[in-house]
């Protein structure tokens, strides 16, 4: 996996956190992942976060682009090292310490 440049092609800036939600449509578990990751987006990584949203059915190569074996998956892909949690977002504290992000 390639970190993310911006267009002129330099790094990132070190504290943005980069993400990618893999989600299936408005299934009931993916619309709660996207509303829970909504959340704690504006409220612990405000101004910092980048945030990418990949429906599988309509984007379903991005599975095995990034090796997504099931949905709601949250990749966090900076800063490194990668780290991912797959199901239930709605426990903010565990989800801030899964993708080592906790303060």
């Amino acid at each position: 996996m390639i970190p993310p440049t911006d267009p002129t092609g330099e790094a990132p800036d070190p504290q943005l956190v980069v993400l990618t939600l893999y989600v299936n449509g408005t299934s009931t578990r993916s619309a709660a992942a996207l509303i829970t990751l909504h959340r704690l987006c504006q409220e612990e990584l405000a101004g910092k976060v980048q945030l990418t949203v990949v429906d599988i059915r309509n984007d379903p190569a991005a599975l095995s682009e990034d090796q997504i074996l099931a949905v709601p998956t949250l990749l966090k892909r900076l800063p490194l090292p990668p780290r991912q949690i797959v199901g239930d977002l709605a426990n903010k504290e565990r989800v801030l310490q899964a993708l080592d992000l906790a303060p």
